[in-house]
């Protein structure tokens, strides 16, 4: 019997064909470890997890992102070959367009160096794509679904200062439609188990983060946030700083110690969010822990 193709969905006729083998291989659950003890602690860099890092203005979200964007890929030989014969890919979108290049090959440099590699290797592997238009975002975001899904292999994505797209968002009824769209193409990746994600935002109030919390449960907003987030995301850290000497919190980047310590700044994580297997909202942990932002990359204590 012949099914009518008016009583099918499109995407159906779209899909390439895939193996058993391939799916289980796709589905199953890759951990990256990073070195950053309150990532690693709760396998946040896992294919299909959210993971959302916010925090006020100069807390290290960025610089916290990079460094496991650059251990995932000194550590493509490891991560990659257990399933695929092709490498990992990573796509960086810097929605904000503060991304700090130079400081990824720089962190890139010493992980290839700690790994035992000759010289940098992977970044033929990283593709940078500039959205500073919400709209950009939405057809970025549903091109890579369609492309991921064809190729078979999870790959890692970033989402540099996704409150700007939040903030674009809540201006007209034509951007937040936008913004929903990639939001609805990024629940559809995580659930395809075909991206290790990343998100970096920008609470509007240091209150937020340096106050104190009426409710530590509650997961903390932005204050144009759209109500979706919060179902999405997987895993939750929020960051502040401790200390200000040597970090630049105009550009939120790191500069050199001008007292020749390699200690630049001292950060704080002391609220992790986890998305509860039982009830599936997030939960609210107090756990504080403490890292430094150096010349190499984060260390922590």
């Amino acid at each position: 019997m012949m099914i009518p193709l008016t009583l099918c969905p499109p995407r159906i006729f779209c899909m390439d064909d895939e193996t058993a083998d391939i799916f289980l291989k796709r589905a199953r659950r890759h951990i990256v470890r990073t070195g950053i003890p309150f990532f690693d602690d709760f396998n946040a860099i896992s294919n299909g997890n959210i993971v959302d890092i916010f925090g006020h203005s100069g807390c290290g979200k960025s610089e916290v992102a990079l460094n496991c964007v650059a251990r995932f890929i000194a550590q493509q030989g490891v991560v990659s070959s257990q399933d695929y014969n092709e490498p990992m890919e990573v796509y960086i979108i810097d929605i904000d367009q503060r991304l700090d290049i130079v400081r990824l090959h720089t962190l890139l440099a010493a992980y290839c160096q700690w790994e035992s590699l000759s010289d940098v290797t992977g970044l033929e592997n990283v593709h940078i794509i500039r959205c500073p238009e919400v709209v950009h975002l939405a057809i970025v975001l549903n091109s890579l679904h369609q492309k991921l899904e064809s190729r078979g292999i999870p790959a890692l994505l970033l989402l540099e200062g996704l409150q700007s797209a939040f903030l674009q968002g809540s201006f007209n009824a034509t951007l937040r439609q936008a913004l929903n769209h990639s939001l609805l193409s990024l629940r559809r990746l995580a659930h395809s188990k075909l991206i290790f994600c990343l998100t970096t935002r920008t609470l509007k109030s240091r209150k937020q983060t340096n106050g104190t919390v009426s409710n530590p449960n509650e997961f903390p907003r932005h204050i144009h946030q759209p109500t979706a987030w919060a179902s999405m995301v997987t895993v939750g850290f929020c960051l502040e700083s401790q200390e200000s000497i040597g970090y630049n919190y105009a550009s939120d980047s790191v500069l050199p110690s001008m007292h020749g310590n390699s200690h630049h700044s001292r950060f704080l994580c002391r609220q992790i969010y986890q998305r509860s297997p039982s009830t599936g909202l997030l939960q609210g942990k107090v756990k504080k822990y403490e890292f430094f932002i150096t010349d190499k990359g984060i260390e922590s204590q």
